[in-house]
């Protein structure tokens, strides 16, 4: 069945299976067929009368019920209130009423008498009814009226009802045929006399060319429905109350008034509504009919054709919304339809007063529901279970859990397909978390990428969406410019089949990054070109590009550096071979021991940087710091006597105890620094070291101070003086003064420890303070790669630089 409709490449669809449309349009027929239309009347009953009572209009005021009751029979008496002269008085009293309705079998002898004729006779507008329509083998009635009443009434009428289900009173039925005479209802003969109302007497009247001549239930009966006014809205008065003079006469002038009893109730008894358990009386209900007869409250039923073309058009309606609606909105639309159907028939009959009965039609459309959500039922159990069949394969091979419940002894238990769904769902979101996880464990930004539209990211991915990119090559990326987002998605859009793997170079927030496309139509053959995912990563290379600079200047300087020297030396020793003497020899030895000690010099200072660059955190050791600030202290004393220059040695407070790391890096280090500043200081004056602990950011660290009084460093050589090379006043460099690695040297091996380097102008612009900061205990050395020569002085806050 779900293959009835066929779709066109267009997006145009058609039924292509008759025996569908057939079958649906057979089971609408057999629903319009009386006999079984019969079997959904409980609903179309309940949903008449709900209607009804919303809808009907109030009953009329012209419409009046004088009731023998409980308080005509306290004041009366059980005699005189069933006395004929008393029954003759009301009709004398009700002179100026339009019509009368005697509610009271006249079988009932001792409620007549010649007098009482003679006053109905008088009156001329009294409508009495039949007692009963049975008819012996001969069609006579059974029961006939006395003699008088035919010539006294008049007109004579019959009270034939419309029972619907839960033996609710519907209509009734206006015309009855016995043998030759025609018997319209009490209450069309009532309105015929009355005249109040043309345009309902004509309403009437123009039905009756059909005349009822069967059972009340009988097929060919004419059945006005009407929709009943409640009954406690008609007015009611005493029999006592009347005839003794408490209600005058003046207030029934020009009504119709209805006679009858409240106690003993010779008409029976009738349910008016299926929705509550309201009996009236026969004198009650034909009042409600005349009531609704003048208010015009006449229902007209759909004829059979019709009712069978609407049973048709609203199965198919249902059929076409459980073929063309996807499965998730298709109960939607089914309850939808439903609720138009029902809203439809319900505005026919509040409005228009037409009944248009659909509870054979929504059985129709409930059948064809049911069997299309039990075939998604049906499908999605299939589905269920061949995934989870494949889900079970494949936590087999991985060697994860199995896909079925487990009892408490640790043995496969015997499980539903609900079981076995909520195992395999946890399951999956364990493993949807472990990807998670792991995704966002990647130290890059990766994106997923489907139906050109960014669909999943990682929470480095997340950081960087908003920021605005610039593709590198705008042809690859195919867009000039834009956020990261619209750059990613113009980028994953380029023919992804033709070009399976793909990448350009974009910036971002400042850095430079290459962005990598991978459909994943490489690695899975199920995909297909209308549905292809692609993964792309972020990969930032800006640093890596620092460095290959870097790393391109630092060769410049060291060709320029090592050029120089050579050059000289060759230049020497041709001037010494063309010039051979002893006076000049010891000149030239010393010019030639000088260049070769600074070219030595510069391949030592590489050899050193190189060094701290490659320093690995687990080789680090335990370093006890005045050890090594004493041991530097000492290497450098020499230097110091020279110069004539006193160092002094501090230490405040809590003095740290040891530090982790690698000795010889740290010694070099301090030497460094306390060789910088006696290099740059005059003679005669003094370097202090400070050795103290301080607590910085919840972190202990060990500082080492080292001020100088030397010439300071100025303000625009602050920011390079930890680059490769840099050397404060180059212009006035020589040989001698080194090679301008030292303190990158110092920097790399502070960044290897996890430590810090501050360079300090001290107040008035004489002298250089340097910090050196350590942390106490285990290093937390970062785990970014530092290529040689890059980066150094890029990581840390730097206040002034020294060379």
């Amino acid at each position: 069945m779900r293959h009835w409709i066929h779709f066109s490449s267009k997006g145009k669809s058609r039924l292509h299976s008759p025996f569908a449309i057939t079958l649906v349009v057979g089971l609408a027929a057999l629903a319009s067929v009386p006999r079984l239309e019969a079997l959904f009347g409980s609903f179309d009953q309940v949903h008449f009368n709900i209607v009804s009572s919303a809808m009907a209009r109030p009953a009329s005021d012209s419409v009046v019920l004088v009731g023998k009751g409980e308080r005509s029979l306290r004041i009366l008496g059980r005699e005189k209130m069933f006395s004929p002269a008393l029954n003759a008085q009301l009709i004398d009293d009700l002179r100026g009423a339009a019509s009368i309705i005697f509610d009271i079998p006249l079988p009932a002898r001792e409620q007549y008498d010649t007098g009482f004729f003679e006053a109905v006779k008088r009156n001329g507008r009294v409508v009495v009814g039949l007692p009963s329509t049975d008819i012996d083998a001969d069609g006579r009635l059974l029961l006939p009226l006395p003699d008088p009443a035919p010539e006294s009434a008049a007109a004579i009428g019959q009270r034939e009802l419309s029972i619907g289900d839960y033996d609710v009173v519907t209509g009734l039925i206006p015309y009855r045929a016995i043998g030759d005479v025609v018997y319209p209802h009490v209450v069309l003969a009532a309105l015929n006399i009355a005249r109040i109302n043309g345009d309902a007497v004509l309403r009437v009247s123009a039905a009756r060319g059909v005349v009822y001549a069967g059972p009340a239930d009988g097929a060919n009966a004419l059945t006005l429905r009407l929709l009943l006014p409640r009954v406690k809205s008609i007015k009611s008065y005493s029999f006592a109350d009347v005839v003794e003079g408490r209600v005058p006469p003046s207030e029934f002038n020009g009504k119709i008034v209805f006679v009858g009893h409240e106690i003993f109730r010779p008409l029976g008894i009738h349910k008016v509504s299926s929705i509550n358990e309201v009996f009236v009386s026969g004198t009650q209900l034909d009042a409600m009919f005349t009531s609704a007869l003048l208010a015009a409250d006449v229902v007209n039923e759909i004829p059979p054709v019709l009712k069978l073309i609407v049973n048709v058009t609203v199965a198919l309606g249902m059929l076409l919304i459980c073929e063309l609606t996807k499965a998730h909105r298709l109960h939607v639309f089914a309850l939808l339809w439903a609720g138009a159907i029902l809203g439809a028939s319900t505005l026919a009959l509040a409005i228009f007063r037409v009944w248009i009965p659909v509870g054979a039609s929504l059985a129709v459309c409930a059948l064809v529901y049911v069997y299309f959500a039990w075939s998604q039922l049906f499908g999605m159990h299939r589905l269920l279970r061949r995934e989870i069949d494949r889900l079970r394969e494949i936590s087999t091979g991985m060697g994860a859990v199995r896909f079925s419940p487990v009892s408490p002894g640790g043995e496969v238990a015997e499980s539903t397909l609900l079981d076995e769904v909520k195992v395999a769902m946890k399951q999956i979101r364990e493993w949807q978390e472990a990807y998670v996880a792991v995704i966002n464990l990647l130290p890059y930004p990766v994106f997923l990428e489907r139906a050109r539209k960014l669909a999943l990211w990682n929470s480095r991915g997340a950081e960087l969406l908003d920021e605005h990119a610039v593709p590198s090559d705008s042809g690859e990326a195919g867009g000039d410019a834009g956020t990261l987002r619209e750059v990613l998605e113009r980028f994953a859009a380029l023919d992804p089949m033709n070009q399976p793997a793909r990448e350009c170079e974009i910036s971002v927030g400042g850095r430079d990054y290459k962005l990598m496309n991978v459909p994943f139509t490489q690695f899975s053959p199920l995909a297909v070109e209308e549905d292809v995912a692609s993964l792309i990563c972020l990969i930032d290379i800006d640093d890596v590009k620092r460095s290959v600079s870097q790393d391109r200047q630092t060769l410049r300087h060291i060709a320029h550096d090592l050029r120089n020297p050579l050059t000289t030396i060759l230049a020497l020793i041709e001037q010494h071979s063309s010039n051979a003497g002893a006076s000049s020899d010891e000149k030239f030895m010393a010019d030639l021991r000088r260049l070769v000690s600074y070219s030595l010099r510069m391949a030592q200072d590489f050899m050193q940087l190189s060094r701290a660059e490659a320093l690995d955190p687990a080789t680090f050791s335990s370093v006890v710091v005045d050890d090594v600030v004493d041991e530097a202290l000492d290497q450098v004393a020499a230097i110091a006597d020279a110069k004539s220059i006193d160092i002094s040695v501090e230490r405040h407070g809590n003095v740290p105890g040891w530090v982790t790391g690698n000795r010889d890096m740290l010694l070099r280090t301090i030497v460094n620094v306390l060789d910088n500043a006696i290099k740059y200081s005059p003679p005669g004056t003094s370097v202090n070291v400070i050795v103290e602990r301080e607590l910085r950011g919840g972190h202990a660290f060990a500082v080492i101070r080292i001020c100088d009084n030397g010439v300071g460093i100025p303000e625009d050589a602050m920011e390079k003086i930890f680059e490769p090379f840099y050397q404060v006043g180059a212009s006035k460099r020589d040989a001698a003064s080194g090679v301008g690695l030292g303190l990158a040297f110092v920097k790399a091996v502070m960044v290897r420890h996890a430590g810090k380097v501050l360079i300090n102008r001290r107040p008035g612009g004489r002298g250089t303070e340097a910090i050196l900061m350590l942390p106490i205990g285990l290093a937390m050395v970062p785990t970014v790669d530092m290529p040689a020569i890059a980066r150094v002085g890029s990581q840390y806050p730097i206040a002034a630089n020294r060379r």
